[in-house]
């Protein structure tokens, strides 16, 4: 009897120590799911795993612990709410093996609850979207936050679009060798959304918000490095790009302040660095009522055929302050193209205490000749400039506005 005890007890043990030292795949209660690295490099087994522990929840958080996962299919998740997680800072690396766009496709319904957060995702071919955050039954609400990951290869980090009372919080993030890295494509009704203390280090396009309607939008204290256009597959460079594309005459604000911005443009339809622009005036005539303050950033530019801010359309209330812009390119900064077509479009913007005293003006050939550092278009117009430097540094081609130099 004795010795039946201690067979039975020795062979407790070893389960214990089995299942220890190599955990099942998907582990958890009700509320969690954690998900272990299943070895298989083909990629197959990990997305199953994946995909096993979303539809095994409705709310709750499914954690992929450390190591290295491969994945080959796309992870569809429908009306989850709660978390995605890795296990820490670089602990968790998903390495993604076929062309997937996306590798998580979240269809979040009209309520949104979703944080992601202390992942990598390293793309090992092209054409790769990491996170795609859409619904199929119309525009969400809710909470998003895109926190403490990193995106290495990718063609587009973080997407999703059409938004109404939503706030999406997207920060401490990094993003390497990146094609697109944040692209909030709109609308976004009543929303509040915050870009901030991102790392982007070589990328096509930094940050693209389109449409805002109604809604609040801070993009601060980033870092951005690398970013070119392609004249290969004819898609220009911008570090920060805002633009009313649909939502013509919307109001909304945009502050823009204390990001460090390092770029360059070499193809012929190069960006600005820094962009906010409304098509509206454009297409209706109409003015747009953005409220823009555009401040406290650096900017530098090589080799550049554009410019470091540009802000174009029907804006009548931009503040442009105190941003330190160096380098070469047509202008440091610059405002109102729809006027090239006979539209008068911008008013009231002001220009202020900005460090141009680091950048050369080089006119474009054919588009923009003669320039300067600080370039008002023939459609600005009772606007105020109070420049550093001497009046070579202001060029007001309307001769409309108000100009104060206070000397080098």
């Amino acid at each position: 009897m004795r010795k039946g005890k201690r067979i039975f007890l020795l062979g407790l043990m070893s389960l214990v120590l089995v299942f220890g030292m190599v955990p099942l795949a998907v582990q958890g209660d009700g509320m969690t799911r954690v998900v272990y690295p299943s070895g298989d490099t083909t990629g197959a087994e990990d997305a199953a795993n994946i995909q096993a522990a979303f539809d095994a929840l409705d709310g709750g958080t499914v954690m992929l612990a450390k190591g290295d996962f491969y994945l080959s299919d796309s992870i569809a998740v429908s009306g989850f709410q709660g978390a995605l997680k890795g296990r820490g800072s670089g602990m968790t690396t998903v390495h993604v093996i076929a062309s997937l766009a996306p590798v998580f496709g979240f269809d979040v319904g009209d309520e949104m609850s979703l944080r992601v957060a202390k992942l990598v995702f390293e793309a090992e071919c092209d054409g790769v979207t990491a996170l795609e955050i859409s619904s199929t039954t119309g525009p969400m609400s809710g909470f998003l936050s895109v926190r403490g990951c990193e995106f290495l290869d990718v063609e587009v980090g973080i997407v999703t679009y059409d938004h109404t009372s939503s706030e999406i919080r997207i920060a401490q993030n990094a993003f390497s060798n990146a094609g697109q890295a944040i692209y909030l494509g709109g609308p976004y009704e009543s929303c509040i959304l915050s870009i901030s203390h991102n790392t982007i280090d070589v990328a096509r396009h930094g940050v693209e918000v389109y449409d805002i309607d109604g809604s609040e939008l801070r993009i601060h204290c980033n870092k951005m490095t690398g970013i070119y256009d392609s004249q290969e597959t004819y898609q220009t460079g911008a570090a920060i790009m805002v633009g009313q594309l649909s939502r013509f005459g919307a109001a909304g604000s945009v502050s823009i302040l204390f990001n460090d911005i390092q770029g360059y443009t070499r193809w012929d339809w190069g960006y600005d660095m820094v962009n906010v622009l409304d098509f509206g005036p454009l297409f209706t005539g109409t003015y747009g009522n953005l409220e823009s303050v555009i401040a406290f950033n650096r900017i530098e530019l090589d080799d550049s055929l554009w410019g470091g801010i540009g802000v174009h359309g029907g804006f009548s209330d931009t503040l442009i302050a105190c941003n330190e812009v160096s380098g070469s390119g047509d202008a440091a900064i610059y405002m109102s193209f729809w006027s090239l077509w006979g539209l008068e479009t911008q008013t009231g913007v002001r220009v202020l205490l900005n460090d141009v005293s680091g950048f050369e003006a080089v006119p474009v050939p054919g588009w923009i000749d003669p320039t300067a550092p600080i370039w008002l278009g023939p459609g600005v117009y009772d606007s105020l400039v109070v420049a550093l430097g001497d009046p070579s540094s202001v060029l007001d081609v309307s001769g409309a506005n108000t100009v104060i130099f206070l000397g080098a």
